[in-house]
């Protein structure tokens, strides 16, 4: 049953591995930026 998922996991991230590219660089460019953000506002808030 996990060979038959993982064998249906790859054909469709073969076939639409453009998609998977733009969502995961999304997502890691959003978390990145979250991160910033936070330790900007950190260092403004505790830097009196």
């Amino acid at each position: 049953m996990l060979r038959n998922y993982l064998k249906i996991a790859i054909r469709n991230l073969r076939q639409k591995f453009s998609l998977f590219l733009y969502q995961y660089l999304g997502l890691s460019i959003g978390i990145a930026s979250s991160v910033l953000i936070l330790l900007w506002v950190a260092d403004e808030y505790f830097d009196m």
